[in-house]
């Protein structure tokens, strides 16, 4: 759980990192469409059109969110796009664990 300013910080950065990386990506799948706006893939990721502003402002989030969107970034990341050097992708039993929590509701 992340409990410190420091683990904060380093969280807040990865996602700035994975925002980072997707953002010139454009929205669909031909070469010629515009990439996401911000608060599209705000509402997309963490279902708050607000969310990526307020992380790049440094504001908080709880570790699940941040287990979220790392997760619908995961799952949604193109296949043509690499992942940011340096942030951890969800492991097979990170997502065994979301799934389980999803059906029990935790």
């Amino acid at each position: 759980m992340t409990t410190t300013r420091e683990n904060l910080a380093k969280d807040l950065s990865l996602l700035v990192a994975v925002f980072q990386a997707i953002r010139p990506v454009p929205g669909k799948q031909r070469e010629t469409d515009r990439p996401f706006s911000e608060m599209t893939l705000s509402l997309r990721c963490a279902r708050d059109s607000t969310f990526l502003a307020r992380v790049r402002d440094c504001n908080s989030f709880t570790l699940s969110k941040y287990d979220e969107v790392i997760a619908w970034f995961d799952n949604h990341w193109p296949a043509n796009v690499q992942w940011p050097d340096g942030v951890p992708r969800p492991t097979l039993a990170d997502k065994r664990r979301r799934a389980a929590r999803a059906r029990t509701g935790t």
